[in-house]
């Protein structure tokens, strides 16, 4: 069965990823693959990779500075038509947090022919 993975699932992977590659040293220019699901496989069931990534940065700020990368920042984070103030008000009420909130903002970049 071969089934379209929603665009939030990709960015959410990508953000646990990079996050362990924090953890792991260093994090600037280093190639990782995105996959569809890692966690919560059944007896032989596989990841699935989507695809190769560059992470380019990693910025720790609060949730509120989204406001200043611009409009399309929301489409970057799977929300095309969103305002950043409202995908600020939909992110805090889904995480309970506040928009002052430190959160990682991770840029990433696919690696042309590596899949």
């Amino acid at each position: 069965m071969n089934r379209q993975v929603p665009t939030w699932v990709v960015v959410l992977v990508v953000v646990v990823v990079s996050l362990v590659l924090i953890v792991a040293g260093s994090v600037w220019m280093q190639t990782t693959s995105a996959a569809g699901q890692a966690q919560g496989l059944r007896k032989g069931e596989h990841v699935v990779k989507l695809h190769v990534i560059r992470v380019k940065s990693v910025i720790r700020e609060p949730l509120y500075a989204m406001r200043d990368w611009g409009p399309g920042e929301c489409r970057r984070e799977g929300f095309p038509g969103m305002s950043p103030g409202r995908f600020i008000a939909m992110f805090c009420d889904a995480n309970r947090v506040l928009p002052s909130t430190e959160v990682n903002r991770i840029e990433f970049e696919y690696v042309e022919g590596r899949s």
